[in-house]
């Protein structure tokens, strides 16, 4: 053995004897190997990171001096695997490594869990290192990982108006996500910009067109994991942090670090000579040049170019289309609220198409005992053969396709989360009629459909203001009303009427041995047979609506229907699109 080779089997054996004197109990290999285990697929493998690092750590610290150098090198691989692979950390992925294969060269690299950088740097670590246990990998075994919070490079508490605002921030390992949220105080709609990462750094930028109004922009940042839950954060929603926008100031404007500032979007102005104080917001106006920088003179006042999707974003109270403005002075009380109310669609009409799929299944359902709602039919007649007694059609229990319909509907707003529908329309593809003239049971389909039901809404779609409108939104439903649905199914009979005139109603000898015996039959034949179900319904069920703007959405539903009085059960989806008046 080499003099180093030496040298490095000694300073693993004092590393690993120190490393076990500092832990609370040590380990046997089943043990050390189940926490190495439990470390990779239930923290690693939730992206938990620094909890996985921390976990394999304490395994080598505890298992130094009772486990196997095989099981000591699978940790120290592992530990190389979060570093690498979760962490982008390759200094100290390559450290682990080198701790590994000195305490067991042939150890070998979890390809699973490991990505292409990581395999490669493996691949490269020689075996037998000479600093098993060393510097920052002893450092690093002795205590856990400090988390640190958000840092962002925006320290400036003023900045002009109409400038990009740069932000560049930093955040503990572990962060899959990382958004910039702001809003002027004259919104109480908070925006979001996801930031993009950039080496070790997540940038961002709030746009011109959000810093054109004088007045408080209040921000805050949050780091996500995998799952969109907040790891870390700076400023809050309650306690954000916040900057001035200022016609001026001789502050510096902010930038991304060892970088320019980018330019304003102002344009360039010839000198002007001096004037009146100009405008402020809310201030009386005749033209935009009476108005500070940023500001348009808007129905007499300087008002914000800031655009909103409803009245409650806007400070003023009144978004017109998709602009706050303030509302004019002959428009005060009941007059302004009845002025939003009328923006309102409180009607909408609409038109759906429908499938019905139901339960189906019965025993010998073409025979003389057979349940009154199956009708059998042999090429489009009614069936009058006489088939044998133990196969006289038999379905076994499921969901068949029936009636499909058209409807149209016309739902009135009750409030913010409920109204009431009706629906009225035709269905289609039900059972042919089976006349008693023809040796049929005299059943008939009903085309009609008439519904009505009450829609509750899981978030307020119908407000005031008509800012619910918009985008998706989910709903449930109760109803009922008067319908026909006829799930089918083609059956083999086994035939045995020979001869004989149905019109007479007299059965030989040879086919009425036929019948009442075990399996004979004359022949064996294809028969539809059709189960009529309702014709009156109660029905619940859930649904989406999503909104394209304010006055059109489209529609999707399942409704779970009880027949009655012929008892069936049938799912009915539907699809359609409504318009608001």
């Amino acid at each position: 053995m080499k003099l180093h080779q030496v040298v490095s089997a000694l300073l693993l054996s004092l590393a690993l004897h120190c490393l076990a004197a500092t832990a609370s109990a040590a380990l046997t290999n089943e043990q050390a190997n189940k926490q190495i285990d439990d470390a990779i697929n239930t923290h690693y493998a939730s992206a938990d990171i620094n909890l996985a690092e921390t976990k394999l750590l304490e395994v080598v610290k505890a298992c130094a001096s009772t486990c196997s150098r095989s099981v000591v090198a699978r940790a120290w691989m592992y530990v190389g695997i979060v570093r690498g692979s979760g962490r982008d950390d390759t200094a100290g992925a390559q450290e682990a490594f080198r701790a590994a294969k000195a305490a067991d060269p042939a150890v070998k690299l979890d390809d699973l869990f490991a990505t292409d950088l990581v395999k490669r740097l493996f691949a490269q670590t020689p075996a037998g290192g000479e600093m098993p246990l060393m510097g920052d990998i002893r450092d690093r075994a002795a205590q856990p990982v400090e988390v640190t919070a958000i840092r962002c490079s925006l320290e400036a508490t003023e900045v002009e108006t109409q400038r990009p605002i740069p932000i560049s921030c930093q955040t503990a390992p572990g962060a899959s996500k990382v958004v910039l949220s702001y809003r002027h105080e004259s919104s109480t709609r908070w925006r979001d910009v996801p930031l993009t990462k950039q080496g070790q750094a997540w940038i961002g930028e709030i746009p011109c067109a959000e810093t054109k109004q004088i007045g408080v922009l209040s921000y805050r940042v949050q780091a996500l994991d995998t799952e969109g839950k907040a790891v870390d954060q700076l400023g809050n929603e309650e306690e954000p942090l916040e900057l001035s926008l200022v016609q001026s100031t001789d502050t510096a404007p902010p930038s991304l670090p060892n970088q320019p500032p980018p330019a304003t979007c102002r344009p360039k102005k010839v000198a002007e000579p001096a004037g009146p104080k100009l405008g402020s917001y809310g201030d009386a106006c005749s033209d935009g040049a009476q108005c500070q920088g940023g500001l348009t003179c808007t129905e007499g006042k300087c008002a914000a170019d800031v655009s909103c999707d409803s009245d409650a974003e806007c400070f003023s109270g009144t978004c017109v289309d998709n602009v706050c403005v303030i509302p004019s002075d002959e428009c005060q009380g009941e007059d302004c609220e009845n002025q939003r109310q009328s923006r309102i669609p409180k009607n909408w009409f609409g038109l759906q198409g429908g499938m019905d799929f139901a339960m189906m299944g019965g025993d010998q359902v073409c025979g003389d005992d057979a349940d009154l709602a199956f009708s059998c039919f042999e090429n489009g007649d009614p069936y009058r053969g006489l088939p044998n007694q133990n196969f006289a059609g038999n379905i076994d229990g499921g969901f068949r396709t029936a009636t499909a319909r058209v409807m149209l509907s016309y739902e009135r707003v009750l409030s913010s989360l409920f109204s009431i529908e009706g629906r009225v329309g035709f269905a289609f593809n039900g059972g042919p009629e089976s006349p008693r003239a023809n040796g049929g049971n005299g059943s008939t389909f009903l085309p009609i459909h008439a519904e009505a039901r009450l829609k509750g809404y899981f978030t307020k779609v119908y407000r005031d203001d008509g800012s619910g409108l918009s985008g998706p939104s989910g709903f449930a439903m109760l109803g009922g009303g008067l319908a026909q649905v006829d799930p089918h199914v083609s059956v083999p009979i086994a035939e045995c009427r020979g001869d004989s005139d149905p019109n007479t109603g007299i059965i030989t000898e040879g086919e009425n041995n036929c019948i009442e015996s075990e399996n004979r039959a004359l022949e064996v034949k294809n028969v539809d047979v059709y189960q009529r179900l309702g014709q009156a319904f109660v029905t619940t069920g859930v649904g989406f609506r999503y909104g394209f703007g304010k006055r059109v959405a489209a529609v999707a539903s399942l409704n779970a229907q009880l027949l009655l009085p012929s008892v069936g059960f049938a799912l009915s989806p539907s699809l359609g699109v409504s318009a608001g008046f």
